[in-house]
Formats: C-alpha cells, structure tokens, sequence
C-alpha cells in the first residue's frame, strides 16, 4: 500500500487519465504515473470522480458511464481491475451508473451519483474485479453532483434538484428516502449545490450561485438551515464554488468563478465569515477555474481546470495562504488536462477528499483513515 499522504490522485478528463502526483514535496510536486484510455481496456473516458481506499482507486467516468476500479499499490504503474458500466438509454436499468457524477466508498460498498438517472447508486465492490449493482433511489435526488457517507446516511448536493437530500443506507439494498431542504435564496440558501462536506452535526455545500451555505442535519428528517456566506468578488470571493474541505475552524472552499482559493471561518456555523483567499491565473499563484479541494496537514491541493494543474498552497495560516509549488501539463509527461478532482489522504488526521470527501473524525495517533472507514464507524 502507497504511503498516505505522499500522493495526490487526480482525474483528469481531458486527458481520460487517473494520475498520480508524489507530494512528499510540496513545492516540487511531480509526476509519478498515471491510467488513461477511453473504452476498452480501462474505461477511463472524461474521468469525473475518484475515491481511494487502501490498494484501490474508485474513478467514475462520465462518458463511459463507468465506475473503474484501479490497483494503486504500485503507484508509478496503476493497473486497471474491473469496472461496471451503466447506460444512458430509457431507464438507466440494469446499473443505473448513466453519467455518474460523484462518488463515496466505505467498507465493501461504493456509492454514485448519476446525472442520467437522477439517483443514487450503490455498488458492491467486496470484489474488485467484478464490482456488482446492489441497489439505487430516485426520490429528491435530481440531478445529483455530491455525495457524503456518515454513519447510516447518504448525503446528497442535488444541482437539478436545489437541495440537499437525505438517504438512509443501513439497509445497503433497499436504500429509502429520509428528508431533504431545498430552495434557492431565501430561507434555505441551497441553490444548485454543486458538492458537499458533512462532518457532525452540520453540512456544508457549495452552492453555484456563488455560496457556501451551511445545514443543521441533527435530525435527518428534518434538515434546517443554519447560516450562509455569498458573493463573487470581493469581499467574499465565493464565485461559482464547485468543492469544499472542512477541518478545524475553516472550510476551504474552490471557486471556479473567482479563480480562488478561498477560506471561510465556521466556528460560528450561524455566521460564516470571509477569512483570505488566494489565486489568479499563471504566477505568482497558478490557480485558475479551481474544481477540486483536498486539505492534508499544512497544504491545500488544488485541482485547477483551466490551468491544468495540482496547485499546492500553505495554509499554516489560514488568514495568509501562500502559493507553494504546481505541476501542469496536458498529455505527457503530466497527463493533467483539465484537472478536476483531488484526493488526499492524512495519516494522523483522518483526513481525505476528492471534492471535500472525507471527514476529519477524532483519531488517535496510532489510527488511519483506512482503519476508520474499514471500521465502519464513518
């Protein structure tokens, strides 16, 4: 198993690539391997997604409408192992994966969003080689662009549908509808969510018409809003977010609209506050269109569309963020063309994302991230 935290996974879909960046350097990050292909034998087209647990990378590709499963164990030569294709034909039967859009995995199950069939989808990936349909729901769950799993829960960022939606998974195969909260603008603030973070009792997502707005999910049934932060440009520079990582005090949010980096203080959840941000396109900064979110010790990874690259800032003080080195490059030797989500995993911390994907639960030193969601307690 690849050392946590010394790699960055990221797709890219310009490229059809899943590529892996050594960080164990952060202001010289490079190129350490990479799977790409379109159709047989990787099913890698438009890559969109990606969750990566021990040995395995989880890709979910768009055009493909796929969930690809790679061997990561020797990362400067990922290997494809199996994958499970849906279709974007009447009813998305018998895989419902039709445009898949997101993705979360715990212990032997994978859960995707679909675009097509507007649903929720859960794999059973117990074999790698041969990942198996298990169940899906469609019930408020238009047009779904996020998914988070916490304990008996799947939470849901639904674009099309202007919420966020609450599914209970304890029952792997027959998932049912719990509560959702919608409505752009006032009073819920959840208009077109674009991804999502859950960590307690609050979700945070990322919302395209330019907000982070926050939701009390104590009661799942009842989802209520909490508070809100808004506003392309100064002085918020919340511009089209599409991910969000929460650790501590601060989510990081990716603004695409304002080519930023831009941290917001959530101490109080009711009242969310601008804290800086950092960006531009080309230097000093290299971010440019940023789409994905990964937070690992000191760095935030960005992963930025438009500048085709692995961006890494200190936020050591998040009232100060400083640019510390990039990677960039369509096709060889990078393979980064149109970088769109990161994951990062913490080995101390807990922490790990591909559009802000995994929570930094309270773990003791001798524990990982993989021992806490093979645990099942997530």
């Amino acid at each position: 198993m690849p050392e946590i935290g010394d790699y960055a996974y990221l797709v890219a879909p310009g490229d059809d690539s899943l590529t892996i960046i050594d960080i164990t350097t952060p202001s010289v990050p490079s190129f350490e391997g990479h799977i790409s292909g379109a159709g047989a034998p990787n099913y890698l087209s438009n890559t969109w997604g990606i969750f990566v647990l021990g040995d395995y990378a989880y890709v979910i590709s768009n055009a493909d409408n796929s969930l690809t499963i790679i061997d990561i164990s020797t990362p400067s030569a990922p290997t494809y192992v199996g994958h499970i294709s849906g279709l974007i034909t009447g009813s998305g039967s018998p895989n419902y994966i039709g445009r898949p859009t997101n993705i979360f995995v715990r212990g032997d199950y994978a859960y995707v969003t679909s675009e097509y069939c507007s649903s929720l989808t859960i794999i059973d990936i117990s074999t790698p080689s041969s990942p198996s349909y298990v169940a899906h729901i469609s019930e408020y769950t238009s047009g779904p662009t996020g998914v988070f799993v916490l304990g008996d829960y799947a939470y849901l960022a639904c674009f099309g549908q202007g919420s966020l939606t609450i599914i209970d998974i304890s029952t792997p195969s027959a998932p049912s509808y719990v509560g959702h909260i919608s409505g752009t603008g006032a009073p819920n603030y959840v208009g077109n969510p674009t991804n999502i973070f859950v960590r307690g009792d609050y979700a945070y997502l990322s919302c395209y018409n330019h907000a982070l707005s926050i939701m009390d999910i104590s009661t799942p049934s009842a989802p209520t809003y909490v508070g809100h932060i808004n506003g392309t440009g100064p002085p918020n520079y919340l511009g089209e977010p599409y991910g969000v990582f929460v650790r501590g005090d601060y989510a990081y949010v990716a603004c695409a609209g304002d080519d930023s980096l831009t941290i917001i203080d959530i101490s109080t959840p009711s009242s969310p506050s601008y804290v800086a941000h950092i960006g531009g396109y080309g230097p000093p900064n290299y971010i440019s269109y940023p789409m994905g979110i990964s937070v690992f010790g000191d760095y935030a990874y960005v992963a930025c569309w438009s500048h085709n690259s692995l961006t890494i800032v200190d936020v050591s003080t998040p009232s100060a963020p400083t640019y510390v080195g990039h990677i960039s490059g369509i096709g060889p030797p990078n393979y980064l063309y149109y970088a769109y989500r990161v994951f990062v995993a913490d080995f101390k911390e807990g922490n790990g994302n591909s559009n802000g994907s995994v929570p930094d639960p309270e773990l003791d030193d001798s524990s990982t991230l993989m021992d806490y969601i093979k645990s099942g307690k997530m």
